[in-house]
């Protein structure tokens, strides 16, 4: 039985919670458990322009109000991690593998493996970062209160047996490999994110608006804002008749900045956003970091095309020339933008990747492919 841990809660749009939300409906119940944290969602309507409805989910939890202050926020996730944990203290037997999605849910178990308080099990951590989740915390985190906390969690890590470390890319690996005491006795494995796959109806092949997405939230590190500021001006100088739609968790304030722009619509958060994706669609990732973004691999399950910084694990959803491009990064925006004109202006260069993106899915994103791996992994 593999049992799985994680800080998210189930569906809220964002994050490692929508990978661990599509992970486990890929996954059959009988072989995989998940606990995870309890928190209330509440849906709204958003109507916007065009009269889209478009549905929001947001979270509403303790720890919302605890993020701007980072030692009160930690310290809640390590108490909220110690709940998970022992919520599923009878469930955890000596041939189970307890797999951690996140930094505080590992350090738990391993001192509870190591205090006997659960069997002496494999224990694996699922890294959703591009590099190691300590490194990842103490960036987001830097509270100096925070520091002796921070070396007893990667003490406490670095000093238990991890079985395998899965990672969403060979560079995050090779970071974490860094900070581990003894990476050659882990196995490190890359492991994709998983999205059940859902039927295009014919119908939806013969609609030819080739929308361009840009799908997450909308933050300094995903470039949103600024890739805009870079390219207002050669879009009015070209007249380029283009709207770039925005789909993602936004500040008041960032979406005063959106608003600013007579060249992007910006449609809120949307619990299902392959219900407006369609094939010939371009779905747009400006990052400067990532691990491996769900909204790529949802969008090639609709048979969209992948234009992405090569950052993290874009290049395994995003094959250059084939379903898209991958730019290197830093980019030039003028040159980016060329590319989306481009591929939009020739049809059967844009039917082709599209085909191609969705045959990428199937054959590596899709929950057959998951299920593959987790029954491999089963009999390791």
């Amino acid at each position: 039985m593999n049992i799985h841990f994680s800080m998210s809660k189930p569906s809220v749009p964002q994050g490692v919670s929508t990978v661990v939300d599509m992970l486990a409906q890929c996954l059959p119940k009988e072989d995989h458990l998940f606990f995870r944290a309890k928190g209330k969602v509440n849906n709204s309507i958003q109507v916007t322009g065009e009269n889209k409805e478009v549905l929001q989910v947001v979270a509403i939890d303790k720890l919302k109000f605890f993020k701007d202050f980072d030692l009160v926020y930690v310290l809640f996730m390590l108490y909220s991690s110690l709940k998970i944990v022992l919520s599923a203290r009878n469930v955890v037997k000596i041939d189970s593998v307890c797999i951690s999605h996140d930094i505080f849910c590992l350090f738990w178990l391993a001192i509870f493996r190591r205090i006997h308080f659960i069997p002496k099990c494999k224990i694996s951590l699922y890294n959703h970062s591009d590099g190691h989740p300590i490194d990842t915390l103490r960036h987001k985190h830097p509270n100096f209160m925070l520091r002796p906390l921070y070396g007893l969690i990667a003490l406490v890590v670095n000093k238990m047996d991890i079985f395998t470390v899965y990672s969403l890319s060979e560079t995050a690996s090779d970071r974490i490999k860094t900070f581990l005491r003894k990476p050659h006795l882990i196995r490190f494995l890359v492991v994709f994110n998983y999205v059940k796959s859902v039927n295009i109806e014919k119908n939806e092949w013969e609609i030819k608006n080739h929308n361009i997405w840009l799908i997450g939230t909308v933050c300094e590190r995903k470039g949103q804002i600024d890739f805009f500021k870079n390219i207002e001006m050669l879009m009015k100088k070209k007249n380029y008749n283009l709207i770039f739609n925005i789909l993602g968790p936004c500040s008041e304030k960032d979406q005063v900045k959106l608003e600013s722009f007579d060249f992007v619509s910006y449609l809120g958060v949307h619990s299902n956003v392959r219900e407006l994706l369609l094939p010939e669609d371009i779905c747009l990732s400006v990052s400067s970091n990532e691990g491996l973004p769900m909204s790529l691999i949802e969008a090639a399950s609709k048979a969209c095309v992948i234009i992405s910084t090569d950052v993290g694990g874009c290049k395994e959803i995003c094959k250059n020339n084939v379903n898209g491009y991958l730019i290197p990064y830093p980019f030039n925006a003028a040159e980016l933008l060329n590319k989306i004109v481009n591929v939009i202006e020739n049809e059967n260069i844009l039917i082709e990747l599209s085909k191609n993106s969705l045959e990428i899915f199937n054959c590596y994103f899709s929950e057959q492919s998951a299920i593959e791996f987790w029954v491999k992994e089963s009999t390791y």
